[in-house]
Order: structure tokens, then C-alpha cells, then sequence
């Protein structure tokens, strides 16, 4: 009977051990009967009622987390409001405002809104449709409800990972909003694609974009391809886009034609940056056309006067004279005195280092990345 009940658990309070369930239970049983006793005036307006109130919660609160610990979740069956809050909260940290956008639905006059009706909030569409749909239906909102909340907890995930990127790459470039987020996702996913280090990816799209004047989009996409053809082979591409852009730009060329330069050096075994540093001394020289520098384009057939008529007047870019420069190399005795004079009076020590055959194929080089690859077309495919 009842009263046989309330007498075990009377017993049973004082004598079971200090917080285990068995003994909260007993308590809140005891606690549940006499707020149900109450008169509704009692119960919210009398010192008791609201005594009762807060023990029985509290009380609940404590049985479910312990009982959520043993794998017991039976006392939240039915508790759609507080996963359906839990989701509202989730979404509140990655959707700024989500709560209001909630709340701006419920004033309107949609279906949507009349569900929630004046409570503006997801605990009313819980209550009502937990009436309207029956369990079997809210049981399948919440398990959706659940899955909401682990998407919530992802993207904030997500987003915790990139604030530090976005905070970098704005430093950096300057860039804000949408174009942030975009530009950090292209970085990361260049640096993971490749297994390079963000920052290191960062600052060659950033150094390359200033000094050949266009956008870190335009820069990334490059440096995307210089990857994918093998322009890393050396393990030095980041590097050289990082200290050789402006060199390289200054003596006319383009991203696109510094990457065939760059992967032209690899594909010739040249595992360090000597034959982008040749090509930077070369532009340095023709640029002061010192007597040497003259002496040496003399004695391999280029007229020095002209070249620097060509270049004062803009007709020829540096790098046009270097690739004269490397083809007349192709046509000479390479232990000729004149291709030994050229090599140390316009390409320096870079170019004794970079070899002759580096110097040479310079001639042959029209700077389309595609014809100086050697990886196949499917292959570079499969990689992009």
C-alpha cells in the first residue's frame, strides 16, 4: 500500500549510506509527496512550498548525473526541453544571434511561429510538439536534436582551430570577413594537401602576390601547381618563393614563368636555390652592365650597346637577355674561354654553382609551366 511504501522509505532515508542513489531516491519520493500535498497557493507562496521546490531539484539533478555516469538515462526520457535548450545554447556559439532568430519566428505569423507560440523559445516547440506527434515522433526529434548538438560542437571545434590561422592571416594581409575565412581555408588546405607548415604556405602566398602585383588568391592557385608539377622536389619551393619573388619579377617574369624556372632547377638536380640565385645575379649584372658584364656579352656574339639600348627603351625585359644569353651558351664549346667568361661575368659564382646545363636549357624556356613538367597529365590530375 501507500502508506506501506512511505514507511520503507522512511526507513530507508536515514539508514542507506550518504549519497548513493537508493537513499536520494527515498528522499525525493518523500519530498515529491508532500510538495504534491500542497495547495497551488502553498506551493508559490508559503516559505515550504519553495524549499520544496529547490530540494526536489536539486535532488533530481544529482540522481541523474550519477545515474547518467552508470549508464542510466531513464529519468530523461521525455526531457526534449533541455536537449532541445542544449541546441539552442550549442548554435548560440557559432550562430551569433540564433536565440533571436528563433524568437524573431516566433513573432511571426508563420506555422512555425504559432507552434512556439509567446514563449519564443525551443522549450515551447519541445512541450507542444511532445503533445501534438506522440513519443515515438519526439523520440526521432531528439536523437535529431542530439545529432545537432555534435555538429554544434564541431563547428565550434572548427572554428576554435581557425581563429588563431584567421588571426595570422589578417596580420599578415589585412584581410576581414568572408574573405578571411576564405583565404585562411585555402591556405590550410594547401599546407595539409602538401604537408607543409601553415605559416611557411602563408608567407610565400603572401611574398609572391606583392612582388609579382597580383592577388594571394591568383598566388595560392600558382603555388598550388608549382606543387602538384614537382616544384618541391628539392624540398627548397617555399623558400625561394619567399626570398627570390622580387628578383625574379624585377627581371620580367611572371608567377607562372618563376615556377617552370623553379621546377626546371629540380628536375635538373639542383637541390638548393643556385639556379634562382643565378638567374637574380644575372639581372643584377645586365641591370649595371659593368665593364665585365659588357666584355662578356661581346665575346659570346650579343652586343652589349644594344641590350642596353633594348633595356633603357623597354623593348627587351631582362629576362630576355638572359635567355639569349642561354642559348648562345648552347651553341658554344662549353671549355670555350668565352663561355667560361660569360658564366662568371654575368651569372657569378650562382652560375658556376648552377652548371652550364642549367644555364643552357635558360634558352629554351618559354615559361608554360606545362612544358617543362615531366610528371604526367593523369597524374597531376589525380593530385589536383
Amino acid at each position: 500500500s501507500s502508506l506501506h511504501r512511505q514507511s520503507n522509505n522512511t526507513t530507508k532515508a536515514p539508514t542507506a549510506a550518504e549519497g548513493r542513489n537508493e537513499q536520494l531516491r527515498a528522499q525525493l519520493s518523500l519530498l515529491t509527496k508532500e510538495y504534491n500535498s500542497l495547495s497551488k497557493e502553498q506551493r508559490e507562496n508559503t516559505e515550504r512550498g519553495k524549499e520544496l521546490q529547490i530540494q526536489t531539484r536539486a535532488i533530481s539533478d544529482e540522481l541523474k548525473e550519477n545515474e547518467r555516469v552508470v549508464g542510466d538515462n531513464r529519468r530523461n526520457v521525455g526531457n526534449y526541453q533541455s536537449a532541445l535548450d542544449g541546441l539552442g545554447a550549442a548554435l548560440d556559439r557559432v550562430i551569433p544571434g540564433f536565440s533571436g532568430i528563433v524568437k524573431g519566428a516566433a513573432d511571426s505569423n508563420t506555422g512555425f511561429g504559432k507552434l512556439i507560440g509567446s514563449s519564443g523559445n525551443l522549450s515551447g516547440v519541445a512541450g507542444k510538439l511532445g503533445k501534438a506527434l506522440g513519443g515515438p515522433l519526439v523520440a526521432a526529434l531528439v536523437a535529431l536534436v542530439t545529432a545537432g548538438v555534435q555538429a554544434a560542437k564541431a563547428i565550434a571545434d572548427i572554428t576554435r582551430e581557425f581563429d588563431p590561422l584567421n588571426r595570422q592571416v589578417n596580420q599578415l594581409t589585412g584581410a576581414q570577413g568572408e574573405s578571411l575565412n576564405d583565404l585562411t581555408a585555402q591556405v590550410k588546405g594547401l599546407a595539409d594537401t602538401f604537408g607543409q607548415d601553415f605559416n611557411e604556405v602563408l608567407r610565400a602566398a603572401n611574398t609572391t602576390a606583392n612582388a609579382f602585383g597580383i592577388s594571394i588568391d591568383e598566388a595560392l592557385e600558382q603555388i598550388g601547381e608549382g606543387f602538384l608539377n614537382g616544384a618541391d622536389a628539392s624540398g627548397e619551393y617555399l623558400s625561394v618563393l619567399q626570398e627570390y619573388p622580387a628578383q625574379l619579377a624585377s627581371v620580367g617574369l611572371s608567377l607562372e614563368e618563376a615556377n617552370a624556372l623553379i621546377l626546371t632547377q629540380t628536375q635538373e638536380g639542383i637541390f638548393s636555390d643556385k639556379g634562382i640565385d643565378a638567374i637574380k645575379e644575372a639581372g643584377i649584372r645586365l641591370r649595371e652592365l659593368t665593364p665585365a658584364t659588357r666584355e662578356a656579352l661581346d665575346g659570346i656574339g650579343i652586343v652589349s650597346e644594344e641590350v642596353e639600348k633594348g633595356l633603357r627603351e623597354g623593348s627587351v625585359e631582362l629576362f630576355d637577355v638572359i635567355q639569349q644569353v642561354g642559348g648562345r651558351l648552347g651553341e658554344l664549346e662549353a671549355n670555350s674561354p668565352e663561355v667560361g667568361a660569360a658564366i662568371s661575368g654575368i651569372f657569378g659564382g650562382a652560375g658556376e654553382d648552377a652548371g652550364l646545363d642549367y644555364l643552357r636549357l635558360l634558352g629554351d624556356i618559354d615559361g608554360d609551366l606545362s612544358d617543362v613538367t615531366r610528371a604526367s597529365e593523369e597524374f597531376v590530375e589525380r593530385q589536383r
